[in-house]
């Protein structure tokens, strides 16, 4: 993901949608601002990096949040007969 974020200009970054806070999002959130902040202490990175390395981590945090459950991918396949 960081790779594919360092070459895309703000403007062209695709919008992320909002996430509704729950308990699953917060502990998500308190492991991911963990690792940025130990990324950011040991690495001396100018503003356009920072920011880069946000837009990528709350991307897949994203992705990760909003991919359907196992049983809910279970249980689509066979409402739908598959």
């Amino acid at each position: 993901m960081w790779h594919k974020v360092r070459f895309l200009q703000i403007s062209e970054r695709e919008k992320l949608p909002k996430l509704k806070t729950n308990s699953k999002l917060i502990k998500f959130q308190e492991e991911i601002n963990g690792v940025t902040e130990e990324l950011l202490e040991e690495d001396d990175m100018n503003i356009t990096d920072i920011n880069n390395l946000i837009y990528a981590v709350t991307t897949i945090m994203t992705q990760t949040l909003n991919e359907p459950s196992k049983k809910a991918k279970i249980e689509e396949m066979l409402s739908s007969g598959k």
